[in-house]
């Protein structure tokens, strides 16, 4: 898998002044017993591999992955000579201090050798990248943003668990590439719906105004009617009282 030359995100903050895990040794502690360690973070398919080998060695001696397995649930993995072990522990920070404690206790670490990497995906391609952490410094504390990357990973992995993620599960793979098209279809359908809405809200107006001068024009005539009608009686009563004989 090929690294890559992008620019490398900013790390979060690493606690300084932490006191050191057991296994993980220091300077002035390395031997040639210690084993080198590096940590991966496999953000395609979802898992931290943590990989210990020996000085001067490639193979690696024992190689360990934690795997969010429930909404509160971590599985540690740990393949050492062809044997497989595995061990849980929940999403809490202790919880997951005592599996990373457990793990550098059996596999004496070497702190200046330590590194880390991330796998992701590349931007507008699925083809996946490796991208190297920045090393760390002598006060920095690693297995501290390795609890932490840790329990992000298992903050953003828990939702499968969900009610919708398994709602998702049951989904079959090919029909995710129909959803791009699919969400445009719905749109094109929603956008269509909102526009026959829009033109009937449109008409409704038109009729109601229409309505509205109608009975305005009928209330006119109907006023002037009337008026009509007043002036036509009064007119009347005039001329009848001008044409009565004068009493004698």
């Amino acid at each position: 898998m090929p690294d890559s030359d992008q620019p490398r995100q900013p790390r979060a903050s690493r606690t300084r002044r932490q006191p050191p895990l057991p296994g993980l040794a220091g300077a002035r502690d390395q031997a040639s017993f210690l084993l080198n360690l590096r940590v991966t973070f496999d953000q395609i398919n979802g898992f931290a591999e943590f990989a210990w080998t020996a000085p001067g060695c490639v193979e690696a001696a024992a190689v360990g992955r934690v795997l969010c397995t429930g909404a509160d649930q971590l599985t540690w993995e740990m393949d050492r000579n062809g044997r497989r072990d595995a061990a849980v522990s929940s999403h809490h920070r202790n919880s997951v201090r005592a599996a990373m404690e457990r793990w550098l206790k059996q596999f004496p670490t070497r702190r200046d050798t330590f590194t880390a990497f991330w796998i992701r995906t590349q931007p507008r391609t699925k083809k996946p990248v490796r991208v190297q952490e920045s090393p760390f410094g002598p006060n920095e504390a690693a297995y501290r943003w390795i609890e932490d990357t840790i329990l992000a990973m298992a903050a953003a992995l828990r939702l499968q668990f969900s009610p919708l993620g398994r709602m998702m599960k049951e989904i079959p793979p090919e029909a995710y590439a129909d959803f791009g098209t699919y969400g445009r279809r719905m749109m094109r359908k929603e956008q269509k719906r909102e526009e026959e809405i829009a033109r009937r809200r449109e008409n409704m107006e038109r009729l109601a105004e229409r309505r509205r001068h109608l009975e305005q024009r009928k209330a006119e005539a109907r006023l002037a009617l009337e008026a009509k009608k007043a002036a036509d009686t009064r007119a009347t009563l005039k001329s009848s009282t001008l044409d009565s004989p004068s009493p004698r």
